[in-house]
């Protein structure tokens, strides 16, 4: 079984559920079993309010017991408990090389593994871990149509954390003029939360402010929901203009991926001729599974 897993740090997706990139550990079991693992013996609650961004992902146990908490999710949608399962994982395109031996190992600590989550038992066996290239990765199960014969396009992932930003041209990455700047989209909830401090004297929720910038409906006071947009509006402008600065945008077709691109969809007067706009969240944990598929394929082929 392939599964595919978006470690990011904001959230940690798959192809059919997501949660914030959350642990809290509990000494004893919590009365609530939703989003409970038991690993170890120890219990944790997965989700929630997301922890602080890390170094290294491997610095800790968080972002492996968030990965059994991913693939418990896919099990339960595929109605599975017992599975043989290659992960489908990624990274930052400008530290896949320097980051890649340790986040496999790391992932394949343990090859056969058994825990619990939302009171349901679970056995797997690692066979395998593929990494892939983060932001293309969301794009190549479509390249030719998102391409639609262009010799170059300008693909903008924009997480949480970073933003990536990678010419593609004749459909080859141009890995030579790959970029990457810590200007993700936690330091707009950031700057709108201590604005909103300093304004109203009071707080609001990650999560409050994810869903106005995601587009969704939100019972918020309209003067809380006039800095949020407000803040998102000054981010999407910004980050345009460097684009504009950097890159000759006017003629060259972007394709904008990663959770902030809903930013640039709600909050930004766009030229709809020359963007496209992927909002999709699980796109690159889709397009992990798309790659492990092609590659277990060629294997076959290859076997006759």
């Amino acid at each position: 079984m392939i599964i595919g897993v978006d470690h990011g740090f904001g959230y940690i997706k798959t192809v059919h559920s997501s949660f914030v990139a959350g642990v809290t550990p509990f000494g004893v079991e919590p009365p609530l079993k939703h989003n409970v693992l038991k690993y170890d013996g120890q219990y944790y609650v997965l989700g929630g309010e997301r922890q602080g961004v890390q170094r290294s992902k491997v610095d800790n146990e968080y972002y492996y017991l968030m990965t059994l908490g991913a693939i418990a999710e896919e099990l339960k949608y595929r109605k599975v408990t017992d599975a043989n399962v290659i992960l489908g994982a990624g990274l930052p395109l400008t530290r896949f090389g320097i980051e890649k031996a340790a986040f496999k190992q790391y992932l394949t600590q343990n090859s056969e593994v058994t825990f619990e989550y939302e009171g349901v038992h679970y056995k797997v066996k690692i066979s395998d871990v593929r990494l892939f290239p983060q932001g293309y990765s969301s794009i190549i199960k479509d390249m030719d149509k998102l391409l639609d014969g262009e010799d170059e396009v300008l693909l903008v992932d924009i997480g949480s954390w970073t933003i990536d930003i990678l010419p593609i041209v004749n459909g080859i990455p141009n890995m030579a003029a790959c970029k990457s700047e810590p200007n993700g989209i936690i330091k707009v909830l950031n700057s709108i939360s201590e604005e909103i401090n300093r304004e109203l004297g009071a707080g609001v929720s990650e999560v409050k402010i994810q869903t106005i910038m995601q587009g969704k409906p939100c019972k918020l006071p309209a003067q809380y929901r006039q800095i949020i947009e407000n803040g998102l509006f000054r981010y999407a402008s910004k980050l345009m203009d460097r684009l504009k600065e950097e890159y000759e945008i006017a003629t060259t077709p972007l394709i904008i991926v990663g959770g902030g691109s809903c930013i640039i969809k709600n909050f930004y007067e766009y030229n709809e001729d020359m963007t496209t706009i992927i909002t999709d969240f699980a796109a690159n944990a889709k397009g992990y599974e798309y790659l492990v598929s092609d590659q277990e394929k060629k294997k076959k082929d290859a076997r006759g």
